[in-house]
């Protein structure tokens, strides 16, 4: 066919052109495609794995302070990821009830907590509930989570006690329980009490309180069960004659917490019981008197303790107490924990000289030999003997008593100085001293956290981490709040 011929026939004006001209070259390569983030191509499952990373277990689906709700707002496949997840609805809280108890309100909560309960599949939920009139809806529909909930913070009417006490299902995986009462209890609410507690058979994590000082522990002191089973046990407002009761059916390794430990049921102290024997493997005492202090550790022997902290002390730091408790056990503590401040902050009273003496040789007693965390609190600025204290876990002698046998500790691998600050302007020489001296064993040194204690700076922070980084030792800003459980 003639070129005129090929011309005539209907074609698109590129091959037109490229008949007449010959083919075109592009003025540019083509762009390429852009490529999708590696996230976006995510199957969902491995997504909220991701998020839930990032997932506080005790936060409130509806709370904007959970840390999930700002992931929400990047697209709308991370907000159905995230609200499609069980996971996400598994803990039902109510921690302001108690501000906004009205009937509207309480209705809005009954949907709330129905929408949870559903979302929420079949994984284990974890509660947070205090008694507010009319709220029966909410308690019943929350109850028919008993089976799932695994942990759960309770404040307790006696309604509330009885409801819970009475609901045939139980609840067969609560393995965690905080609880406090609101109400003193009748002969009837006991029996309540001591069923409801009696039938928790996977607990092993329990905190005791009260809210007006009611003296309820009495009522569990006989379930033998349910202590043996515990493997943490806090008890708050204790009196010395329930923790003597309590302490031989504790399980070995259990940890038991004594805050604001006071007081005393029996007025003849000859009449508490003597305990030849018991299974703790840590103690600590937080906010308790001294006459609490003294007549727990003067009446047990505990063979396995390896943790012992009194947070809290008004006179005396019990050392010879402690020596004679560890004498008596042939215990060798590993973790030790002391607060050096005297309570009087009035008088800002501190590590007297004849305290840091008998510290010295308590940290020399083979009762410390294998001591690996060493914890103390104390404020520098009112108590020189106090750096007296960190020169000599540096190897520096004390220049007034010269004899005086510093704590050798060789297998300590983490110091924790708690309330330091840097007013004397040797800080730093002190910490790296230390750090020099211990190593390679020594391995990670706490302080406060900068935020609450301005006189250590970030900047500061920053250059003694990487000082400390060659001697191999991590150096850790935090703050745990209340002592607790240690």
């Amino acid at each position: 066919m003639s070129a005129l011929g090929q011309l005539s026939a209907i074609r698109p004006v590129q091959s037109f052109i490229t008949t007449l001209l010959g083919p075109l070259q592009p003025s540019c390569p083509p762009l390429p495609l852009p490529k999708r983030a590696m996230i976006l191509e995510l199957p969902d499952e491995l997504l909220w794995g991701i998020f839930s990373r990032c997932m506080d277990p005790h936060s409130s689906p509806f709370s904007t302070e959970n840390p999930l709700w700002p992931l929400m707002k990047v697209c709308v496949r991370w907000r159905n990821v995230i609200l499609d997840a069980p996971q996400f609805w598994r803990h039902i809280s109510f921690p302001d009830w108690r501000k906004r108890g009205r009937v509207e309100n309480l209705e809005q909560d009954a949907a709330r907590v129905s929408q949870q309960v559903e979302n929420s599949g079949e994984v284990p939920v974890t509660i947070n509930l205090i008694p507010i009139p009319g709220s029966d809806a909410v308690v019943d529909t929350l109850l028919t989570t008993s089976t799932r909930v695994e942990a759960a913070n309770l404040v307790l009417d006696k309604h509330l006690l009885q409801r819970f006490s009475s609901h045939a299902e139980g609840f067969p995986i609560l393995s965690k329980l905080v609880v406090q009462l609101s109400e003193k209890l009748e002969e009837s609410e006991e029996k309540a009490a001591a069923n409801f507690f009696g039938g928790l058979q996977a607990l092993t994590n329990l905190s005791v309180t009260s809210e007006v000082a009611v003296d309820w522990v009495p009522v569990l002191v006989p379930l033998q069960t349910m202590w043996s089973q515990l493997r943490v046990c806090e008890l708050t407002e204790s009196v010395v004659d329930d923790v003597l009761f309590i302490l031989p059916h504790l399980s070995p390794g259990t940890r038991l917490a004594l805050i604001l430990g006071h007081l005393r049921r029996t007025e003849e102290v000859d009449t508490l019981p003597i305990i030849d024997h018991c299974n703790i493997q840590s103690l600590s005492f937080d906010r308790c008197g001294d006459e609490f202090v003294s007549l727990i550790l003067g009446r047990i022997t505990a063979p396995s303790l390896q943790r012992l902290a009194i947070w809290w002390f008004n006179r005396s730091p019990h050392l010879d107490t402690i020596t004679a408790m560890l004498q008596r056990s042939s215990a060798s503590l590993t973790h030790f924990a002391m607060r050096l401040l005297c309570a009087n902050a009035a008088r800002r009273q501190g590590l007297d000289g004849d305290t840091m003496v008998a510290l010295f040789e308590f940290l020399n007693s083979e009762h410390v030999r294998d001591l690996i965390d060493l914890d103390l609190t104390l404020v520098s600025r009112y108590t020189p003997p106090t750096l007296e204290l960190l020169d000599a876990l540096a190897g520096v002698p004390n220049p007034w008593e010269p004899d005086l046998k510093l704590p050798t500790l060789p297998k300590l691998r983490s110091l924790a100085l708690r309330a330091y600050d840097e007013e004397d302007g040797e800080w730093e020489r002190r910490l790296l001293a230390i750090a020099a001296k211990r190593t390679p064993v020594f391995r990670s040194l706490w302080l406060d956290d900068p935020l609450l204690n301005p006189s250590l700076g970030h900047r500061a922070l920053k250059n003694l981490r990487q000082k400390l980084e060659k001697h191999g030792v991590e150096l850790v800003c935090s703050y745990d709040g209340d002592m607790g459980t240690w």
